[in-house]
């Protein structure tokens, strides 16, 4: 368990132990084979909507087994370096009920990001709407002006070795009075960099430029050859004092990003 008591690097951490035992989860789907279940929950309030997702949770041991809402504060911190929009989460240890047990575990907490007069839809579904006889979903998105989102995204993508950017994790927010739309900030990085590994030294043999299959709706299954799209750009020094969040984990992310940085600031320089 990971255990915060301040305001660090851009995320809000809370303090103390949070009472959630009235949120009533439910078994997020996962499209990347992992064995677990994600679950997520809801909560209505007077001016906003209120998301909760937990770590990777195994049925047969009844506990929590992942560390995936610990990778999304990591790629918060690495949208921040880059720059790029992005939901803001916030960090809690809580009290839950699930699966008929009540345990302590850390979550992430996000808000609705769409604005008043906005509403939601995946891209896929957009995609289906108006895409053109043959036009791939990169495509689509550039006949639509998309290019420094799509830009900023394979980017992220590759240096945090996000595999999950499926169908559902993009969306589009229709502006209801004219029809207009932007992409939503990006979000959902929970299966990225070390999200596959127990622990640290479980990962000591890791080969931080891997770049196997992903699960991308738009662009290459390879997030290596997505960084063709990155326009050209400013890249920041990575610094392991970016990454002080959890003392397990925080070299290790480090050594990942700042690695995986210089590639694509050298792919890019070489376009």
């Amino acid at each position: 368990m990971y255990v915060f008591s301040k305001r660090e690097k851009g995320f809000s951490v809370l303090n103390g132990i949070t009472d959630l035992t009235h949120l009533k989860w439910t078994y997020g789907k996962n499209s990347s084979g992992v064995a677990g279940v994600f679950p997520k929950a809801t909560e209505e309030c007077p001016k906003q909507r209120i998301y909760y997702k937990m770590s990777e949770y195994d049925p047969d041991e009844e506990k929590v087994i992942g560390h995936e809402c610990l990778n999304e504060i990591y790629a918060q911190i690495v949208c921040d370096l880059l720059q790029i929009p992005h939901l803001h989460y916030d960090f809690l240890t809580a009290k839950v009920s699930f699966h008929g047990n009540e345990f302590i575990t850390n979550i992430v907490k996000s808000v609705d990001f769409s604005g008043d007069h906005e509403e939601k839809m995946t891209l896929n579904h957009y995609y289906m709407l108006f895409a053109e006889p043959s036009e791939s979903p990169l495509d689509f998105l550039l006949r639509f002006g998309f290019q420094d989102y799509l830009s900023d995204m394979f980017l992220l993508d590759w240096v945090i070795m996000n595999v999950d950017r499926h169908r559902r994790n993009i969306e589009v927010l229709i502006d209801k009075r004219n029809g207009s739309i932007r992409l939503a900030p990006t979000f959902d990085h929970g299966l990225s960099l070390h999200f596959s590994y127990a622990c640290p030294e479980d990962a000591k043999y890791m080969n931080f430029l891997d770049d196997p299959p992903t699960v991308n709706y738009v662009g290459s299954e390879r997030l290596s050859e997505n960084l063709k799209y990155v326009l050209p750009r400013d890249f920041p020094e990575v610094k392991r004092e970016h990454f002080n969040v959890d003392k397990d984990w925080d070299e290790l992310t480090y050594r990942i990003v700042k690695e995986r940085m210089a590639y694509a600031k050298k792919m890019v320089a070489s376009k």
